[in-house]
């Protein structure tokens, strides 16, 4: 829902890490399988050890989002069906599930995927590149799904501290040739991961993906709920008619989790009322004559500095704040 960067340099540094792995892996699997029974494997893990083949696993590792959907639109079309003749995979992931204590089973395409692409091995520390490395290299320090929760990485001297979870967008059960994709590993905190999103499944076509879209699409506004002694406010979210907006902020319940926030507006637009445009003139006024240069934007800044974020993404709350005190110094008048 917060917009992150994933560069190319990550994304390169990802793949020199992870290319010799992959490629014991995929030759391991190969080394299993029959020329006669295992036609389809071999020429799927084939496919993917072809350095510039649409199914290579350079463009698994490190393909954008769409660039995914392409891969997995490949290998609908080419290697679609279990050993008993039944799909593996439909347009919405998943499907003939065999189900015994939790464990989910599939044909020997998709077990030596899962092999093949082991995100389990990966987010083990201590085994030189690996989930801690990776979210050090991201520096992703809030979650980019609700902006409420730390994200960073601490790995210090040769000891994998705490690292946030990787969310995987598209989930690594229906998916599990993307498990390792670096634009399928979103840091993000345990409640957006693992107890708001859970298995549920986001689509590019209807959900945000933090690396690739704006958060500019939404915004927070207030509504004064009541004024006594102490200010009560409202926060509601503003969408400009974007749909894809809307739909990720209900996906991750973020009205709900915002609605617990809304002390913060409160005491935000509190301070409008107590330093309200008289008493900000006659303080500018007042410095103006020490320091000639100052601006209505110093003095405005020096009363809100409790409130001002440079970076939201590196601040908990901090779109919050921003846009609500958007709002705020857009009432003062000079």
């Amino acid at each position: 829902m917060f917009a992150v960067k994933c560069s190319e340099k990550i994304a390169e540094t990802h793949w020199k890490n992870l290319e010799p792995i992959l490629i014991a892996r995929i030759n391991v699997e190969l080394g299993k399988l029959n020329a006669t029974t295992d036609a389809a494997e071999i020429k799927l893990f084939k496919a993917l050890l072809e350095e510039h083949g649409r199914l290579s696993i350079k463009e698994i590792i490190t393909g954008t989002p769409e660039k995914l959907m392409e891969i997995y639109d490949e290998i609908l079309k080419n290697y679609n069906y279990y050993d008993d003749g039944q799909l593996i995979f439909t347009g919405e992931g998943l499907t003939n599930q065999k189900k015994a204590d939790k464990t989910i089973y599939g044909s020997k395409i998709r077990e030596g995927l899962k092999r093949i692409f082991d995100y389990d091995s990966f987010s083990k520390k201590n085994i030189g590149w690996n989930a801690y490395s990776l979210c050090e290299k991201f520096d992703v320090r809030i979650c980019p799904y609700c902006n409420q929760q730390f994200t960073f990485t601490i790995n210090r001297d040769d000891v994998e501290i705490m690292r946030p979870e990787l969310d995987h967008y598209f989930p690594k059960v229906d998916y599990p040739m993307f498990a390792l994709s670096i634009y399928n590993l979103v840091p993000s905190c345990h409640g957006c991961n693992s107890i708001v999103k859970g298995a549920r499944k986001m689509k590019l076509t209807e959900h945000f993906h933090p690396y690739i879209d704006e958060d500019k699409a939404f915004s927070f506004k207030y509504d004064i709920e009541e004024i006594n002694d102490t200010i009560k406010t409202d926060i509601r979210f503003e969408y400009g008619g974007n749909s894809k907006a809307k739909d990720t902020c209900d996906f991750f319940k973020l009205d709900k989790i915002y609605s617990e926030h809304t002390w913060i507006t409160d005491k935000i637009v509190q301070t409008k009322n107590d330093y309200p445009q008289s008493y900000v003139e006659e303080l500018l006024n007042i410095i103006k004559k020490v320091k000639p240069e100052t601006t209505k934007e110093d003095i405005i800044k020096m009363v809100y500095a409790s409130y001002y974020v440079d970076d939201e993404n590196k601040e908990i709350l901090g779109k919050l704040k921003k846009d609500i005190l958007s709002q705020v110094i857009e009432q003062y008048k000079f």
